[in-house]
């Protein structure tokens, strides 16, 4: 199946820098093309990883601030775009406006939810999703990862699943050097540390 991540998460660019791809023809692009979007400007434009095949829509990594982005023409991009991949994977956070947040959710088949076990981001989930309920978000299909997970520093998942009102799909554990070595490398964590608990987890998520 043909493959595509949407990343319109900040910091801008990331999935580009990571994967290591020149990005010539980016998300804000393909927005702005949203009607004459089709298989041939799929194979003429997007970036396309040499090794996976994965193609790529991302963000100019040099956007400052909030992306520019209207997020009724982002859903119906997707909604496009949907007719000419097996599989779309979109990278978003809570950085975007509310009603953005449940239109994306809303056309998701599954949303994971990342956080951690910091009382920052603990509570900065809880007020969002809060958010999402109180505008009707359907979150039926949206559950719980655990980021950067530590033994005994508090908040277990299971706590933060109670919190958040989700349940877990994934607790992810690794040597942060590790993380960024294969983020600094454009090289995936199974090539570069491939032993790192954080591969398993991964797969298991993604099985």
């Amino acid at each position: 199946e043909r493959t595509l991540l949407v990343d319109v998460a900040i910091p801008a660019g990331a999935a580009s820098i990571f994967l290591n791809l020149n990005q010539t023809y980016g998300v804000l692009d393909a927005i702005n093309d949203g009607s004459r979007c089709d298989s041939t400007l799929v194979d003429t434009a997007f970036a396309r990883h040499p090794g996976s095949g994965l193609y790529v829509l991302s963000l100019p990594e040099d956007v400052i601030g909030r992306p520019p982005i209207d997020g009724e023409e982002l859903v119906q991009l997707l909604g496009v775009l949907r007719t000419l991949f097996g599989c779309i994977v979109v990278s978003f956070d809570g950085h975007l406006p509310l009603h953005v947040l449940r239109g994306l959710i809303g056309l998701c088949d599954r949303t994971l939810f990342m956080t951690d076990q910091s009382i920052l981001k603990s509570r900065h989930s809880k007020y969002l999703l809060r958010a999402l309920r109180l505008d009707d978000c359907p979150l039926d299909r949206v559950s719980l990862v655990v980021d950067n997970y530590r033994k005994r520093v508090g908040l277990e998942p299971q706590n933060l699943s109670e919190l958040l009102d989700l349940p877990v799909a994934a607790t992810l554990s690794t040597l942060p050097a590790n993380r960024i070595q294969s983020m600094n490398q454009g090289e995936p964590m199974f090539v570069c540390t491939p032993k790192d608990e954080y591969c398993d987890a991964v797969r298991q998520l993604a099985a």
